[in-house]
Order: C-alpha cells, then sequence, then structure tokens
C-alpha cells in the first residue's frame, strides 16, 4: 500500500533533539522519495514516448533529460514543495495530486536549471554521466556531422592564449549568447543572425561577418 505522509508526519515536534530532528528529516525525506520516483519516472517517459511520436528528431533530446532526471539527486526541491503543502492545511485524506503536480514541476525545472549550468560550466559529467550536451555533441561527432556541435579551443587553455587569441574567442563567445537572446517566441528567425551580426561589429578589432558565402548545413560528407 502507498504511504501518504501525514500532517502531522510533516509536522516537526517542538523541543526534539537537534539530532533527533535531522534523523526524522531523513526519515521524511526518504518516504517521500519512495512515493516520488515512481511519479517522476512515469511522468518522463511518458513525455518521451509523446515526443517520439509528435517530434521524432528531439527524441535524444528527450532521452538526456530523462537520463539526467532519473540520475539520482536528493529531491529536496519536491519535497519542500510537498511538506509546504501539507503545513498550509493539505488534506492528507487526498491524494494531493495538484501539489504533486507542483512538485514534479519543480524538479523538471530544477534539471533544466543542471543542464543550463554544464554549459555554461563547460562541464562533461554530472552525477558520473556525460552532461546532456557533451552526450549530444559525441554523437553529433560519432555520426559524421558539421555544423554547430563544433567548439573552438586554446590548446593549454586561456592562459596559453596570445590577446588575440582570447579577443577571438570572447568575441566569438559573447555573439553566441547574443543570438541565443535574440531567441524570442513571434520574432523572425532572421533576427537572431542580425543579433550574432550586431555583436561581432560592436566588439571590434576588425571582425565582421562573411555576406557574400551564404547557407548552412548539417550533415555527412560525400
Amino acid at each position: 500500500m502507498e504511504h501518504t505522509l501525514s500532517t502531522d508526519e510533516a509536522a516537526a515536534p517542538t523541543g526534539t533533539p537537534a539530532g533527533a530532528s535531522a534523523e526524522r528529516f531523513r526519515e521524511l525525506l526518504a518516504s517521500f522519495q519512495h512515493r516520488f520516483e515512481p511519479k517522476l519516472n512515469a511522468f518522463v517517459a511518458a513525455r518521451r514516448q509523446q515526443i517520439a511520436g509528435e517530434i521524432p528528431e528531439a527524441e535524444e533530446m528527450a532521452e538526456g533529460v530523462a537520463r539526467l532526471a532519473g540520475s539520482g539527486g536528493k529531491r529536496l526541491r519536491p519535497a519542500l514543495v510537498w511538506f509546504t503543502w501539507h503545513a498550509c492545511g493539505g488534506d492528507a485524506s487526498e491524494s494531493g495530486d495538484a501539489a504533486f503536480a507542483l512538485a514534479l514541476a519543480s524538479e523538471l525545472l530544477h534539471t533544466y536549471l543542471l543542464v543550463h549550468d554544464d554549459i555554461m560550466d563547460h562541464a562533461d559529467t554530472r552525477r558520473g554521466q556525460p552532461t546532456a550536451h557533451a552526450e549530444l555533441a559525441r554523437r553529433h561527432a560519432d555520426r559524421g556531422w558539421h555544423g554547430d556541435a563544433a567548439i573552438s579551443l586554446i590548446v593549454g587553455g586561456r592562459e596559453a592564449g596570445s590577446p588575440e587569441d582570447l579577443a577571438l574567442m570572447d568575441a566569438t563567445e559573447a555573439a553566441m549568447w547574443a543570438g541565443i537572446t535574440a531567441l524570442e517566441v513571434g520574432h523572425p528567425l532572421h533576427a537572431v543572425g542580425a543579433a550574432v551580426q550586431d555583436s561581432i561589429e560592436a566588439h571590434g578589432a576588425g571582425y565582421g561577418i562573411v555576406e557574400d558565402y551564404v547557407g548552412h548545413g548539417i550533415g555527412t560528407e560525400d
């Protein structure tokens, strides 16, 4: 039988020694995790199935999210959502579906932030596994594709680069973020290219965009 945490269980007794309170917290968190994990896995699996049917090209990205979401974690954020619902008068006799949906949303938001942080930090691993962007880049390279998975690195790190090298790298990264910032629902796609060009040209140092050659492709070489 599935255990539903009562309001009394969610509340810490007053006057409880710190050690006992910590142990009680661990018990409550473990009980929540036991209930939360199957719901998270079921939700992610359903979404992956939906995406595979509607947008097959995005299935690998959904796989990366599912792998990260299911790779562990303390689940503190969804637990706080759940116990806050109890503390604010949530009825333990009810299923708490709405509260659990919000708890799931908080964990998936956290998963998104982990993916974003790993990109920003250039991290290759997370929880002992390849990060989402590293895994997708590896598959991109293994298939002989050419395009946006390419990266530029200074051999030896930034400290080994000349001032010219560093200026070019910084201008390139700034242009990338300018393009990402220009991605907005309802805006034309060419706004991204315009933002990239504006950023490059504003950086100085004589940088510019090659306009005589047009076209962009990702695929295998013939």
